[in-house]
């Protein structure tokens, strides 16, 4: 059956998500950088958000991960496999290395990567459809 659905209320909502992903990227990148909020949106599942800003580099195969990068990717990956819940051992690797505000920026910037993701997958859509 195919997904019926009005084009304008779609790109409407599917705006409202990509400007606050947007501003949320932006805020990770100030605290974790560029390279590692790359890598742990990859992590996440979202190849289509990390097309719109990567450097060309495929996920992170083809980086040398340090210690902190490493455990990013274990925790956005560990987010997508289990539904949300870390394990208190694998969060608390990163409280020693961000404040409580900036933990809620790296979280928060996992909830709205994924909600987008949800969003094109009900949708079936690509970036490329998101009309801009």
């Amino acid at each position: 059956m195919a997904r019926v659905y009005t084009v304008e209320i779609m790109n409407k909502t599917w705006e409202e998500l990509d400007k606050n992903l947007h501003n949320l990227y932006q805020e990770l990148t100030i605290v974790i950088g560029e390279r590692a909020a790359r890598l742990f949106g990859t992590a996440l599942g979202g190849a289509d958000f990390l097309l719109c800003i990567a450097d060309g580099r495929d996920g992170y195969a083809e980086y040398e991960l340090n210690d902190i990068e490493q455990d990013l990717v274990n925790f956005g990956t560990a987010l997508v496999e289990n539904k949300g819940k870390v394990s208190d051992e694998l969060f608390d690797i990163l409280v020693p290395h961000y404040t409580s505000k900036e933990l809620v920026i790296l979280v928060s910037f996992a909830v709205q990567l994924t909600a987008a993701n949800l969003f094109y997958n009900v949708f079936e859509l690509t970036a490329s459809d998101s009309g801009y």
